[in-house]
């Protein structure tokens, strides 16, 4: 609710003299600085508020919380990438170690019984990776769409370079776990996994 009273009215109900508690300017740009000095000689000016500065502030604290938050974020999602490939790559062995076993004793060498294991690994990471942009695209606009309010908006801004930095995090991290199971691989018991029970 607004309430209007006559300025001299308002200024002997709260005893405060002639006193005007704020004013908004609009400044030919050419004048400008003109204006700002002029308003720095009234000793009755206790501060002045530049909207183009305030606003400029208020994006580069923003965005400088935005991106600490993306940061916190990215290292989360990379880790998280790294455990789900690298686990799904040590199930994959553990479950197949029986059937690897076979295939070592059967006269296959390590490079060919790896490769099995390697193809599965990168076929599933050619299945998972548009799915998992895709997905990740879905999710990012719905946060974006929660968080944006009637003074604050939060543009969405997904880029090729985005997209390229997650299938390259998904490419090290499947590459690193197929070293780590072929590393595995070359240490399995033979003997143990031929007998192991059904």
């Amino acid at each position: 609710m607004a309430a209007y009273m006559d300025i001299h009215a308002v200024n002997r109900l709260l005893d405060e003299g002639d006193v005007i508690t704020g004013a908004s300017f609009a400044i030919d740009a050419a004048h400008r600085g003109e204006f700002l000095r002029a308003l720095k000689d009234i000793p009755r000016v206790s501060w002045v508020a530049i909207k183009e500065s305030m606003r400029e502030n208020f994006r580069h604290s923003t965005a400088k919380s935005i991106g600490t938050f993306q940061r916190i974020y990215l290292v989360f999602a990379t880790v998280v990438a790294f455990g789900v490939v690298y686990n799904n790559a040590r199930i994959s062995l553990a479950e197949r170690a029986r059937e690897l076993a076979t295939l070592r004793v059967i006269g296959f060498s390590r490079r060919e019984v790896g490769a099995v294991l390697v193809t599965e690994l990168v076929i599933l990471a050619l299945i998972a990776v548009p799915l998992g942009l895709a997905m990740g695209a879905g999710f990012a606009a719905g946060i974006v769409r929660q968080i944006n309010t009637e003074t604050v908006r939060v543009p969405l801004v997904l880029t090729a370079n985005n997209y390229a930095f997650a299938v390259l995090v998904v490419v090290v991290a499947s590459a690193l776990s197929a070293l780590v199971v072929l590393r595995k691989l070359n240490q399995l018991d033979l003997v143990g996994a031929l007998k192991a029970p059904e």
